[in-house]
């Protein structure tokens, strides 16, 4: 899993974020993407963070609590990796 917080990465992706605003009842701005654009970060105005691309996933009601699940995703597959 690759974690990118690359606005310009993800800026050109309109339809996606529209998406996740639909989804999430309220604007979803665009912050980045997850595995090379599988799924995108965006962020409401009041600091909740959402994935997704063809699903919706609302990460946490924060970035920081957003960034510790992607983090703990990341050292999981890691340490299944490692064995």
């Amino acid at each position: 899993m690759a974690l990118s917080l690359n606005l310009t990465s993800a800026c050109h992706d309109d339809s996606v974020y529209e998406f996740l605003s639909d989804e999430a009842g309220v604007p979803v701005y665009p912050i980045g993407d997850v595995d090379c654009r599988t799924d995108y970060l965006g962020i409401a105005e009041d600091g909740s963070v959402y994935a997704g691309l063809d699903a919706f996933t609302r990460l946490g009601d924060s970035p920081r609590q957003a960034l510790e699940v992607l983090l703990l995703a990341i050292a999981e597959m890691y340490s299944r990796v490692r064995g």
